[in-house]
């Protein structure tokens, strides 16, 4: 780290013994763990803006996991002012990869954030088919929006993620409770949970971003919610 720290000042030199004051510092390496400690050493010692990366980082899979350690590990830290995904790969990924590190830290376009179980003993259906549909409908479709979709495959941890999220699922046997701000709005049959996630990040708007207002038109929403009667399916605890 040291040395890459010194490369660097030393063409900072350069270009200051020149006038040239439109500098961007890189110091990328092929090892996450040497770059990251090389960028925060110049970003101790000095105010250019910073241009981060891990370069030659291989191939999608592994080049994805170095890409993030270290370049969302320094963003996470307020270091750095764009970036590159360096992939021996179609380019196309680099910036999918890109774009998925900042989003996951909140930062640059909004997004769908997709929150989803990994494998367990609790997991009921078919819920990694789900997961895979949403995310790439969502990948296609572009959504401007900013909100969490969480969904769950199992009625431990399920529910409580749901809740936290702005849009949910709670996956039980062949059905599930779907989840607005927190609340369950409905009960729906699990061949239809895709449909009906796409539907509700489609409808999204701003006073659900919001939250709603609390007014009248919010709670007679949520009385005609309750008159309803949701049926809440049969989920299994263990």
């Amino acid at each position: 780290p040291e040395a890459l720290y010194e490369s660097a000042m030393r063409h900072v030199e350069v270009c200051n013994r020149n006038d040239f004051e439109d500098i961007v510092i890189s110091v990328k390496h092929s090892d996450p763990y040497m770059m990251i400690q090389a960028y925060r050493k110049v970003a101790e010692e000095t105010d250019y803006p910073l241009h981060l990366g891990v370069t030659e980082s291989g191939t999608l899979d592994t080049g994805t996991v170095k890409s993030s350690i270290g370049i969302g590990s320094l963003l996470a830290d307020g270091i750095g002012d764009t970036i590159r995904v360096s992939l021996a790969a179609d380019p196309v990924e680099e910036v999918k990869v890109g774009h998925r590190i900042l989003k996951s830290l909140g930062i640059g376009r909004p997004g769908v954030n997709i929150i989803a179980c990994p494998t367990c003993g609790r997991l009921v259906g078919d819920l990694f088919t789900v997961v895979e549909e949403v995310e790439e409908a969502v990948a296609e479709q572009d959504f401007d929006k900013n909100l969490d979709v969480a969904l769950m495959g199992c009625a431990v941890n399920g529910p409580g993620e749901a809740e936290g999220a702005d849009l949910g699922v709670s996956l039980g046997r062949g059905r599930a409770h779907f989840f607005k701000h927190g609340e369950v709005v409905d009960t729906i049959p699990e061949d239809e949970i895709v449909d009906t996630v796409l539907e509700a990040i489609e409808n999204w708007d701003e006073e659900d971003e919001a939250g709603g207002d609390g007014g009248p038109e919010d709670k007679e929403e949520a009385d005609a919610v309750e008159t309803t009667g949701v049926t809440k399916p049969d989920l299994p605890t263990s």
